[in-house]
């Protein structure tokens, strides 16, 4: 991931914004709800480190298995972009959290479905264009077996997870208190879903 400014520069401002805001920020934050309530807590100084800390890790894994991939040069522009969308999400989910340090008042339920949702609308268009690789994408024993299977496959579940998106956005503004776990199940109901097709088209290739 060579010259990926962009990256740097989304983990710079994720955690300059933390910097910057800690001396008004209450001195516990929350880092993860339940149910639409705060359930944990950290001290500030590890709250603003907390989201940073993930991009750096995840940047380093991303470069990491891409160097194990043999379309490294074909996905390397796809894969930026993909971390980029990803990275600007998590910048999001800092100022979030920030927000709340800060003791305004939000809707806790919005928050999580909307980001969810536009998650998995970011994630879903690109899938059609990916080469097999280990890093993004639908990888299964199938997919990456046969590029014929993976590019079937993935364009499947490129619709699929843009579906799933879009009605985990429909539904956070229904059931704003419930979404995480009807977000779940639309997940794990469409990673199935994928799963089986990839399979089934792999079956079918190798018949014909």
């Amino acid at each position: 991931m060579k010259n990926n400014y962009v990256t740097w520069i989304l983990i710079v401002l994720t955690l300059a914004v933390g910097v910057i805001a800690y001396p008004q920020l209450s001195e516990q934050l929350p880092i993860h709800w339940s149910n639409a309530q705060a359930d944990t807590f950290v001290h500030k100084s590890v709250a603003i480190l907390t989201i940073p800390a993930l991009m750096v890790l995840s940047y380093a894994f991303i470069s990491l298995g891409l160097k194990f991939t043999e379309n490294e040069t074909k996905n390397l522009s796809l894969v930026n972009k993909v971390t980029n969308y990803t990275f600007a999400v998590l910048l999001v989910v800092q100022l979030f959290i920030l927000a709340f340090g800060l003791g305004m008042e939000l809707n806790i339920g919005h928050i999580q479905g909307g980001l969810l949702g536009i998650v998995c609308i970011i994630l879903a268009n690109p899938m059609q264009k990916a080469k097999p690789n280990l890093i993004y994408g639908l990888r299964t024993p199938w997919t990456l077996k046969d590029e014929r299977v993976w590019k079937k496959s993935n364009r499947f579940s490129a619709k699929l997870l843009m579906a799933v998106g879009i009605l985990i956005l429909i539904f956070t503004f229904i059931f704003p208190n419930e979404i995480i776990t009807i977000s779940l199940l639309l997940i794990v109901v469409g990673m199935a879903v994928a799963i089986w097709h990839s399979y089934y088209v792999y079956k079918k290739i190798k018949e014909s």
